[in-house]
């Protein structure tokens, strides 16, 4: 069992003594414990001292610290689990130093107390991590349960990790990432490149993906936000979001469709995909619990209150900005919801080069799968046209967006806002404005406020933090024709047509969006769009 924690007032004079010489784990940015610059995490167990755990400047704003402020410089190690605070046991050279930790609300206030208690026994993660690996031997479920139960930092449990890994190796590298972060879906997105090179330098065996993370709790705090990682043939990343809107079902079960695809599928997507498949669960549940309204004008469960005041897809930063956590309010005076954030944050950290939203509309002829025009970070300043970015050309992701739209057609989808047995196939959601050529002003549709579609194709240069610059992200919007799933018709034959259509679009975002399809090139996010420029 884990050692008991108490509170005491003092610590003893011989550990103050000792306290230059042996830096607890707590040791603040500089004073040359864990947090220092020069050392990494776990570098008092021997780990190599490469820079793969100090923290990085992204990791410090992650959507990682909402869960836990493992590695957040100046700040005890919080973790709050059903109501029960975690202890954490640091260890130096002549003594074990244990510190309670206290609720997020009371840090800042409460100083951290310590005592000195001269034990310390294995802990029930530890032991379970020991029962695991006696039975069979197998390293792939030693690696399940630590992303089940990371990040933490049960230094027992590495020590045990230590014991059957030896150093130096892939093993040790993965497990002791898993327990500083957590899975995959948690990692900031330059673990996510080493992750990738190490696979691919040292031949790896095959992944089958679906590793499963937890973004935080609804806002409700009933449900879980879900993400799940798939490593793909190369390091270049995308993201697959649903349940933006909780009435649009069907959106919902193509992500949950292209889940199981993924799955039993052998070979890996071309890209690395994080997939989110129900955003907001909380107004998903509202709209499930009401089977009569689901397709109807009523769009039960679109909204968690009132459409001018939260509407999900509109609670963005403003065009060129990025998010940080002290940001409340989006560009539109909306609050950003918690779920939201989680996105912002995910985005930040994961840095998609391509994203694909997935909706559902009740206007039949506005169904199809669109591009936001790409533009860059630098607004007109002034002028008719204030405001407004420069478009970055569009060709590559009508193309991109035009492919996707052939093939989910020639699956059995209904797609006729893309107009593809047209002379003009057409590649623009019908109520945006149309693409700029490269150069020009490139207009948004902002009469509620800035979307994430427009958000994230636009690009940021951030001249005080550097962090935050990213190019202009390829958006891809897919708009299933009507809410309903399969299961929400009573008939077996629209029920097997409905499924057949679900597949459509999900084969569609694995092949063509998920594959070696109009792949982006790095691009700098501070250059000006140029007339003369080639699409991108």
């Amino acid at each position: 069992m884990r050692t008991t924690v108490t509170e005491s007032t003092t610590v003893t004079a011989q550990a103050q003594a000792k306290k230059e010489d042996n830096p607890s784990f707590f040791s603040k940015e500089g004073d040359g414990g864990v947090f220092a610059p020069e050392k990494p995490f776990f570098s008092h167990y021997g780990v190599s001292g490469d820079s793969f755990f100090r923290p990085e400047p992204q990791a410090q704003t992650s959507f990682i610290q909402a869960k836990s402020n493992f590695g957040l410089p100046n700040v005890p190690y919080i973790r709050e689990n059903g109501g029960t605070i975690d202890k954490v046991v640091s260890q130096n050279a002549t003594q074990t130093v244990q510190t309670t930790l206290i609720p997020r609300a009371q840090h800042l206030a409460s100083p951290v107390k310590k005592t000195s208690t001269p034990a310390i026994q294995l802990s029930p993660l530890s032991d379970q991590a020991k029962t695991t690996w006696e039975n069979n031997k197998d390293k792939g479920k030693i690696f399940d349960l630590l992303r089940a139960n990371g990040p933490t930092s049960d230094f027992d449990l590495y020590d045990f990790i230590k014991s059957i890994f030896p150093d130096g190796t892939d093993d040790l590298w993965l497990a002791t990432a898993i327990i500083s972060h957590g899975p995959e879906p948690l990692w900031p997105g330059g673990h996510l490149a080493e992750r990738h090179r190490r696979a691919t330098a040292n031949k790896w065996a095959p992944e089958p993906g679906n590793i499963e993370g937890t973004l935080g709790k609804s806002s409700s705090g009933k449900h879980d936000v879900k993400a799940y990682f798939f490593p793909g043939q190369t390091d270049n990343r995308a993201l697959v979001i649903s349940g933006v809107h909780g009435s649009e079902l069907s959106g919902v079960a193509v992500a949950e469709t292209l889940l199981q695809q993924l799955s039993v599928n052998k070979t890996p997507p071309y890209y690395s995909v994080i997939i989110v498949p129900r955003l907001f669960p909380d107004n998903i549940e509202t709209a499930e619990n009401a089977p009569a309204q689901i397709g109807t004008a009523s769009n039960t469960g679109r909204y968690t209150c009132g459409k001018n005041s939260c509407e999900p897809n509109r609670q963005m930063p403003a065009l060129g900005k990025a998010y940080d956590e002290s940001m409340t309010k989006a560009a539109s005076g909306q609050t950003i919801e918690q779920e939201n954030i989680y996105l912002l944050n995910l985005v930040q950290r994961f840095k998609p080069a391509r994203i694909a939203s997935l909706h559902a509309t009740r206007k039949l002829d506005n169904a199809g799968i669109y591009a936001d025009p790409r533009a860059d970070a630098f607004p007109q300043s002034s002028g008719p046209n204030k405001g407004q970015h420069h478009a970055l050309g569009f060709d590559s992701d009508e193309r991109l967006a035009l492919e996707m739209a052939k093939k989910a057609k020639a699956g059995g989808a209904k797609v006729p806002g893309n107009k593809l047995d047209t002379s003009a196939p057409n590649a623009i959601y019908p109520l945006d404005p149309a693409a700029a050529k490269a150069g020009d002003p490139q207009k948004r549709e902002e009469r509620t406020g800035t979307s994430f579609g427009a958000w994230g194709t636009t690009a940021v240069c951030d001249t005080t933090n550097t962090a935050n610059n990213r190019p202009a992200i390829r958006v891809i919007t897919v708009e299933v024709q009507t809410s309903k799933r399969s299961q929400d018709y009573k008939n077996a034959i629209e029920q097997a047509n409905r499924q057949q259509e679900i597949e459509a679009h999900a084969t569609a975002i694995r092949e063509i969006f998920l594959g070696p399809t109009e792949v982006e090139t790095a691009t700098d996010p501070c250059a000006k769009a140029k007339s003369t420029a080639t699409s991108p």
